[in-house]
């Protein structure tokens, strides 16, 4: 058994490709999906107690992954880990492989797309065969071939000062003075070493204004005259050029506020 628990899943995939059918490579596609959330959330677990079970059931695993690679720059490459004794021999530990970014951001909303009937729009470039649901299935297989998993970088919490939630940091990121962006309302901070035991959290944003429909705070970054933007908390979109207006759902009518 490998060390993510996932044979059942993949074991039941390579009976429904092997079927071929429309609907037996539909539940392939499930059972890899599960298989591939199993791998990516087990390996988020690893990050910490400081993240919360929310923030897996936040986002679906491209995203989470992309959020991994933000703590540890190399939480997506493939490595092997060993240790080097005093005398300069180095024991083989094990193999970590994981599913780089890049690769689940092209396939895992396509692989999702097939557990779904199409739109009219989308049967030309949906196509369904045992060689497509293969690719997906040899992929997960690669990374289920690992045989460690682990997390190398410590986390520590602080508090958003647009949305009042809590936000994450790596200690590398803390290192690098990186941006870090917040979990709940995507706005961004910069995290940077004050001294060797504490650093600052600074917003990013140019500026802060409040939602017009429910007045929780929006924070502007990098905006262009004519940009559109949504709040949030509500998802009310606004319009913002010198000023900003509020954009009611259905109607290009708004009010104007002048910032």
């Amino acid at each position: 058994m490998g060390i993510f628990d996932i044979d059942d899943f993949l074991a039941r995939a390579k009976i429904f490709i092997d079927a071929g059918d429309e609907n037996s490579l539909r539940h392939a596609c499930l059972e890899m999906r599960l298989a591939l959330e199993r791998i990516v959330y087990q390996k988020l677990g690893q990050v910490g107690p400081k993240l919360p079970p929310s923030i897996f059931r936040k986002w679906q695993p491209d995203k989470a992954l992309k959020m991994l690679r933000s703590f540890e720059p190399k939480a997506d490459l493939d490595m092997s880990i060993a240790f080097t004794g005093p005398d300069g021999v180095s024991f083989p530990i094990g193999d970590y492989k994981m599913f780089s970014v890049e690769w689940l951001n092209k396939h895992y909303q396509k692989l999702s797309s097939f557990l779904h009937a199409p739109a009219l729009a989308d049967t030309r470039n949906l196509k369904l065969t045992p060689a497509v649901v293969q690719g997906f299935l040899n992929e997960i297989e690669r990374v289920a071939s690992a045989t460690v998993v682990l997390s190398i970088n410590k986390i520590d919490t602080f508090t958003c000062g647009v949305c009042g939630k809590d936000m994450y940091a790596s200690q590398s990121q803390v290192e690098a003075s990186a941006t870090v962006e917040c979990p709940w309302c995507c706005n961004k901070h910069l995290v940077r070493c004050e001294d060797e035991d504490t650093y600052i959290i600074e917003p990013s944003n140019l500026c802060i204004v409040p939602c017009m429909k429910c007045k929780s705070p929006m924070a502007i970054e990098h905006l262009e005259v004519n940009d559109r933007k949504a709040c949030w908390s509500c998802g009310q979109l606004h319009h913002f050029d010198w000023g900003y207006t509020m954009i009611p759902s259905g109607s290009e009518a708004a009010s104007k506020i002048e910032t």
